[in-house]
């Protein structure tokens, strides 16, 4: 009601366009609006295009408000969902370690339901913002063996880990490698530490494609925004 009337400024017969978050596009006018509340009347429903390839990024929760950044920037990239890794070398902890860590700094503790909600909403925000016709799914923290044990040997999926220091080839040339589009894009990116050498042995026994984005050590969430830019140029996520 406020966004109507006073940001938007919109008055009667005012044509109003709504997004559900799962592709269709509602074209509305706006037939009453007072302080007792608004009604809109559908002129039409839009099935909107959506990108074929269903990218999902893996990324560590960051400190600093750094993860609820590169949320809202993933959702804009057109990331279909963002798996929040539980990585051996993580700085910021989820859980009991999060708590302790949270509490030496003086911040007040989360719920993980809360911090979840939280994630969610500022995706659902970032989509609105952008127009995009769908909102990208933020999940529940998993670890690396989830992460791969859901992923699996599916058919026409490319499963990538981010590796600095290594003789990996880059992001680019494995996209431009690729025999044709593939249907879904897995990007596991690492915490401030580094993946283990046990997560790596993981990796490796799943069939994952190490790739790396250059000879500089990205920032976590700047590896994430990177990587999504590249596929989303590639294949118009």
């Amino acid at each position: 009601m406020h966004q109507l009337k006073s940001v938007l400024r919109l008055g009667k017969d005012s044509a109003v366009d709504l997004l559900d978050g799962t592709g269709k596009l509602y074209k509305c006018k706006l037939t009453t609006l007072s302080r007792q509340g608004f009604r809109l009347s559908i002129e039409e429903c839009l099935e909107l295009e959506t990108s074929g390839c269903a990218v999902t990024v893996a990324l560590p929760p960051l400190k600093s408000g750094r993860f609820e950044w590169a949320i809202e920037k993933l959702t804009e990239l057109g990331v279909s969902k963002i798996v929040p890794l539980i990585a051996e070398r993580s700085v910021a902890k989820i859980g009991r370690a999060g708590r302790k860590e949270r509490a030496r700094e003086g911040i007040p503790n989360e719920p993980a339901s809360g911090k979840a909600s939280r994630w969610q909403k500022i995706a659902r925000e970032a989509a609105e913002q952008c127009e995009r016709p769908t909102i990208p799914q933020v999940v529940k923290p998993l670890t690396l063996e989830e992460i791969l044990s859901e992923t699996g040997e599916r058919m026409n999926a490319v499963k990538l880990m981010l590796s600095e220091r290594s003789q990996a080839a880059h992001l680019k040339d494995i996209l431009c490698n690729l025999p044709a589009p593939p249907e879904s894009v897995l990007v596991v990116v690492g915490p401030e530490g580094g993946f283990s050498e046990r997560e790596f042995a993981l990796a490796s026994e799943s069939n994952i494609r190490f790739a790396t984005l250059g000879k500089r050590i990205l920032r976590s969430e700047t590896a994430a925004i990177c990587s999504a830019s590249l596929i989303g140029a590639f294949w118009n996520t």
